[in-house]
């Protein structure tokens, strides 16, 4: 009898898995501002969360001296350990490998029409932001296959290499999306020294990937990663950077989410004008959140960006964006509408510039 109990208390702890929020491009769609991002969460029973915590917690707590064994026990407490881990958010996780399907054409979302990256996100702080995948990076990355008509540089292949710079690329799924869905270009991948070592891994990790993309061999990929700090740029400091992306310029600059700070309009504009190509073609692709508590640095940007002499040419909001960071459970229902996510295609106001 104790032993059916063990399996049936086992059994329950297993169904009680909690599985935050995925970012999933099954629902998405680029055509409208009033677009919807599913959160690909499983359905599920609802079950109040306050209750399941208490409920887990009487397990930690307890000797559990009416289980057949210490094998038992241990099985119990570690699974009941897990249940509450899972439940107190993305922050509290331990190292994560998460699978991200990237659409490769315009036309649907169809597998054959998807390539799978496969991304290591380390556990992380609230001061290392760079090493979770942020769910900006997704939007903008199923955006790439509407995006070609408004970049030049991809769209047209004038005879040479289009050159792809990306800032401030965290765990990688911005920059290995530009290299697949735009197998043509040569793209490379910046951040901060601290974030780059786990950038380079998932580069690794999705050589094979990579190399079936874009046509060539795994030593041949056209894919780079290299540390770049904003913050060092000869605009932002009167110190020459120590290391830096080599001063030649590229035909589009990308970044995602990447203004959480006060200092960090100024200095992406910065970094944006010193990198990208004085061509009239050129092209920045600049995505963020419409995040509450961030509209100045927002507004900021978009000013700096006017001033330096760039002009957005084309903007989409997409809307009902779910992240994975933050508290667990939510008694099992869906939280509110989401965040929005806008993303504009800039380009140089004038042919030149002095």
């Amino acid at each position: 009898m104790t032993s059916n109990r063990f399996m049936q208390l086992e059994d329950t702890l297993h169904l009680l898995k909690f599985e935050p929020p995925s970012l999933s491009l099954s629902l998405l769609s680029a055509s409208s501002s009033s677009s919807k991002f599913a959160a690909g969460r499983k359905i599920r029973r609802r079950v109040h969360a306050a209750g399941v915590t208490s409920y887990l917690t009487s397990f930690v707590s307890s000797p559990l001296s009416w289980l057949p064994s210490d094998e038992a026990r241990e099985t119990i407490w570690d699974l009941a350990g897990k249940r509450l881990s899972e439940r107190a958010g993305r922050a509290a996780a331990g190292d994560l490998v998460r699978k991200f399907r990237i659409p490769l054409s315009a036309k649907g979302n169809d597998a054959v029409n998807e390539v799978e990256l496969i991304l290591h996100e380390p556990s992380l702080t609230e001061d290392n932001l760079g090493l979770k995948t942020w769910a900006s990076s997704l939007v903008l990355a199923s955006q790439l296959r509407y995006l070609t008509d408004n970049i030049p540089p991809i769209r047209d292949r004038r005879g040479h290499r289009p050159k792809v710079l990306e800032l401030g690329s965290g765990t990688g799924l911005l920059g290995l999306a530009a290299a697949i869905v735009w197998p043509h270009a040569a793209v490379k991948l910046t951040d901060l020294e601290v974030i780059v070592k786990n950038l380079r891994r998932n580069v690794g990790v999705n050589k094979h990937t990579l190399g079936q993309s874009r046509g060539v061999s795994e030593d041949a990929l056209g894919v780079q990663v290299e540390v770049l700090d904003w913050s060092l740029s000869p605009s932002s400091s009167h110190h020459q950077p120590v290391k830096s992306v080599k001063y030649d310029t590229f035909d589009v600059v990308i970044a995602a989410d990447p203004l959480y700070s006060p200092l960090h309009p100024q200095w992406l504009v910065n970094t944006i004008s010193e990198n990208l190509s004085l061509d009239e073609d050129a092209r920045a692709l600049i995505a963020y959140p419409l995040r509450k508590g961030y509209e100045q640095e927002r507004y900021c940007f978009e000013k700096i960006m006017v001033e330096s002499g760039l002009t957005c040419r084309h903007t989409e909001t997409i809307h009902g964006v779910k992240e994975d960071w933050g508290d667990g459970e939510d008694d099992g229902e869906e939280s509110s509408s989401g965040e929005s996510v806008k993303y504009g295609v800039w380009a140089w106001a004038h042919k030149s510039r002095q």
